[in-house]
C-alpha cells in the first residue's frame, strides 16, 4: 500500500499523536493514523525524510491496528519516497513508477492494477532552475523513483518527482588526474558522482554565483575548458 503523508514529518523512529495519510490513486480524503512507525527504514532514509513539507513524502507500507481503540491504527513503513522541496503537482495528477519491460518503458498505477507502455518521461518542466534534471530522469528510469504527473499521448510529464530513500551518491570511480599546476577538472554524473575529466590552466571566470530556491543547496566544481565552476542545486534533503 502506498501513501501520502498530509501532516509534517517532524519524529524518528517510531511516533504517536496522530497523522493523516492518503492511498494513492485510490482515496481522495485522508484516513487518521495514531502512530507512524519508522522501525524498518534504515537510519540514513529516516535523516532525510526528516523535515519533509506537507505532501512530499510518500510511503508504502501497511496498517495495523495500534490499540484496541476506534481511530488506533498504525502505518508501519517499509519504504520511503521524498519529493523535490515546494513543488506541489495537482490534486488529481496520477503517481505512477516506470519500468522497461522488453526495452520499452511502461509505466504502473500505484495501487491499482494499471499499466501503459510510454515512450519518453519529461522532467524538465517542473524542477527548480539548475537542478540536475540527468539525475532526476535516471532515478525515474531506473533509480525506483515515483513520479506524479500526467500523460500526453505516449510521453509522461512530470509534475514531480519523489527519489528513494536513502538516495546515495555511486559508487563513484576512484580514478582522478594528476595535473601538477593545472586544476583537475569535473563533471557531475547523473549518479551525483563528480567524474574527472581532465586538468586545465585556471582563467579568469566569470563573477557569477547563482542562487538556490528554499530547501536547495549550491553544489560547485571546476570544470572544462578553463577550470572555472560549474554549478547545480540539489535538494538539502539528501546531505542528511
Amino acid at each position: 500500500m502506498f501513501v501520502v503523508l498530509e501532516s509534517p514529518n517532524t519524529c524518528e523512529e517510531s511516533c504517536a499523536g496522530g497523522f493523516w495519510v492518503r492511498q494513492l490513486n485510490r482515496e481522495a480524503f485522508p484516513r487518521y493514523v495514531s502512530k507512524l512507525d519508522f522501525s524498518k527504514l534504515s537510519r540514513a532514509a529516516i535523516a532525510q525524510a526528516a523535515g519533509a513539507g506537507v505532501g512530499e513524502l510518500l510511503f508504502r507500507g501497511t496498517f495495523e491496528r495500534f490499540e484496541e481503540r476506534v481511530g488506533a491504527d498504525a502505518f508501519v513503513v517499509l519504504g520511503a519516497w521524498r519529493g523535490m522541496p515546494d513543488v506541489n503537482p495537482a490534486p488529481l495528477d496520477p503517481y505512477v513508477t516506470v519500468e522497461t519491460i522488453d526495452e520499452r518503458l511502461v509505466a504502473h498505477l500505484l495501487n491499482l492494477w494499471w499499466e501503459r507502455p510510454i515512450e519518453t518521461v519529461s522532467v524538465t518542466g517542473f524542477a527548480p532552475p539548475l537542478v540536475d534534471t540527468s539525475w532526476l530522469s535516471a532515478r525515474v528510469l531506473s533509480g525506483g523513483a515515483i513520479v506524479a504527473g500526467r500523460f500526453d499521448e505516449a510521453s509522461l510529464d512530470a509534475a514531480q518527482v519523489f527519489v528513494r530513500l536513502p538516495d546515495v551518491v555511486g559508487p563513484c570511480p576512484l580514478f582522478q588526474y594528476y595535473c601538477g599546476e593545472r586544476v583537475a577538472t569535473y563533471t557531475l554524473a547523473p549518479d551525483r558522482c563528480l567524474i574527472a575529466t581532465g586538468c586545465a590552466v585556471p582563467r579568469d571566470c566569470p563573477e557569477y554565483l547563482p542562487g538556490c530556491y528554499p530547501g536547495y543547496e549550491r553544489l560547485s566544481w571546476p570544470s572544462q575548458p578553463d577550470a572555472c565552476p560549474a554549478y547545480a542545486c540539489q535538494p538539502a534533503f539528501l546531505s542528511q
